[in-house]
């Protein structure tokens, strides 16, 4: 009987352990659903640079929601709020890539960072100066940078340059007639000048593109060189040079003394090797030369005075006197040269020394 009632309570209790199960579930389901929807959501907007992302999230934190966004932030990305902020303070997340600038410049390269603006914001952030005469390459100084990008400045100077040249010397000559013809002496020695010439240099980072020229000045004024030349006229004969200060082409004649007139002059000297007859309209009397015979063959008379006319002796013909008819007839009728001797004051008979003509 015992046993009969225990299998009765058993069969009662598998009939209800079914409806008690099902109880259990739905009571569990129940709270797993009011625990989903008593837990915070919260959606935010993400901007990142071009891109938008709606994003519905149960996390707490900014990171969190760029966690589950698949959004990685580097160390030099900008947000506008912070990675530990709460969701529940932050409406919208904005990420500000940087962009990189490569800058070359004053012979070194450098990378710059930036967000925003034109490459001269970039330079002038940076105390980067271009002036503008440099050169600037990759990229103007107004343009909106969006891009990573790479500029070089050339730096342009312009400055000025000079040469230097030599300025020749004149040479001039001055007349002295203190010195034989054909004598040359130097005055003042001759000094080369300087000159200057200069140039525009336009050099691009030191290295120099362009030499224009623009003037030229003197810097230093040459000296000329003065050459004193002689005017004394000279004659080599056979008693040495001589100098005169004028030379007449004559016709030369000889003469001897004749009863008449004797050894008398018209001078009052007495003829003698070294007297001659002129015209004294053309050599007045007392005039000391020099005869150059031009006859081919002849001796010259040599040194002589004016010291006698004659009645035929007329323009430019000259009597030679001689001690003898014979040499007298030898010269005849001769072409000749009268020097007038420089120095007046010579005696012509000590420079005769006793010399005589010798027909030849």
């Amino acid at each position: 009987m015992k046993t009969d009632f225990v299998k009765k309570i058993v069969g009662y209790v598998s009939l209800i352990k079914y409806p008690v199960m099902l109880f259990g579930i739905f009571f569990a389901t129940l709270f797993l659903v009011g625990a989903i929807f008593t837990e915070d959501v919260t959606s935010v907007t993400i901007f990142d640079g071009e891109s938008l992302y709606e994003l519905t999230t149960t996390c707490d934190t900014v990171s969190g929601a760029l966690a589950q966004a698949g959004i990685t932030v580097g160390a030099d990305d900008k947000l506008n709020c912070g990675l530990k902020d709460s969701l529940t303070k932050v409406d919208f997340i904005e990420i500000t890539r940087p962009i990189y600038v490569d800058v070359t410049v004053d012979n070194k390269t450098q990378t710059l960072l930036t967000y925003s603006g034109t490459i001269s914001d970039v330079f002038e952030k940076n105390g980067i100066f271009v002036d503008t005469d440099d050169l600037l390459h990759g990229a103007e100084l107004d343009e909106e940078i969006k891009e990573n990008i790479s500029v070089s400045v050339q730096r342009v100077t312009e400055t000025y340059a000079y040469d230097y040249g030599t300025v020749d010397y004149e040479t001039k000559y001055v007349a002295d007639s203190s010195m034989y013809a054909g004598e040359e002496r130097v005055v003042t020695k001759g000094v080369a000048g300087e000159v200057a010439y200069k140039f525009k240099v336009t050099l691009v980072d030191g290295v120099e593109t362009e030499r224009v020229f623009v003037s030229e000045e003197i810097t230093k004024a040459p000296v000329n060189q003065v050459i004193a030349y002689g005017t004394k006229a000279t004659m080599e004969t056979s008693r040495g040079k001589i100098t005169y200060t004028k030379v007449m082409s004559v016709t030369a004649t000889a003469y001897t003394n004749d009863a008449k007139w004797g050894d008398a002059t018209a001078s009052g000297m007495r003829t003698r090797w070294g007297i001659i007859a002129v015209d004294p309209r053309v050599i007045p009397l007392g005039t000391k030369v020099y005869v150059k015979s031009t006859k081919p063959g002849y001796a010259d008379y040599g040194f002589a005075i004016a010291a006698d006319t004659g009645g035929s002796i007329k323009g430019s013909i000259i009597d030679l006197w001689m001690d003898n008819d014979p040499l007298c007839n030898r010269w005849g009728r001769s072409p000749a040269e009268v020097y007038i001797l420089e120095d007046q004051s010579v005696d012509i008979f000590d420079l005769r020394n006793g010399s005589v003509w010798t027909a030849p």
